[in-house]
């Protein structure tokens, strides 16, 4: 006859792995929980800029950068004219939203692939529009980050554009 002893000594011993591949399993589900979690973050910043890019405010400014003859930082102070005007309002404004694109990027929040698939072409377009002017402005400001979350953003999707030839702008 089996005494209380031993089938308590055998209730623990099936308890334990029990218990080993309960915790498992929940570590295995707070994992997958916490990637949706991510891909919907980064879902919905990518909804967030790609509103962003198609918005007038942000088409009327990035046509005015993009349609700018500016090869230099000269061709650039006479372009903006007065700081405020309209001009240097859609230099700031068109700069700022791929430098704020460029964070996101580097910090991981924002996926390269959607930069890819959803605005490459603009962020090619802009930061070899604006590279130039950027350069010069960093060097007569002082100011050697200036766009460097912009480049940023640009190097890395150059590089991920290299490594995935099929999404070739």
């Amino acid at each position: 006859m089996i005494d209380l002893e031993t089938i308590l000594t055998y209730l623990t011993l099936i308890s334990v792995p029990i218990g080993v591949f309960y915790h498992i399993i929940t570590l295995n589900n707070t994992r997958k929980n916490q990637q949706m979690q991510l891909e919907t973050r980064q879902a919905q910043l990518y909804l967030f800029f790609a509103a962003q890019m198609t918005s007038e405010s942000l088409m009327d400014n990035g046509f005015k950068v993009s349609n700018a003859d500016l090869k230099n930082l000269d061709d650039f102070n006479i372009w903006v004219g007065e700081s405020g005007s309209s001009n240097h309002k859609a230099w700031a404004l068109t700069l700022n939203f791929f430098e704020n694109a460029g964070v996101l990027v580097r910090r991981d929040l924002l996926d390269i692939d959607m930069v890819a698939v959803g605005f490459a072409g603009m962020t090619r377009i802009y930061w070899e529009r604006m590279k130039p002017v950027i350069l010069e402005q960093r060097i007569a400001w002082s100011q050697p980050r200036l766009a460097s979350e912009f480049e940023y953003l640009y190097d890395r999707l150059m590089k991920y554009m290299e490594e995935n030839p099929e999404l070739a702008t």
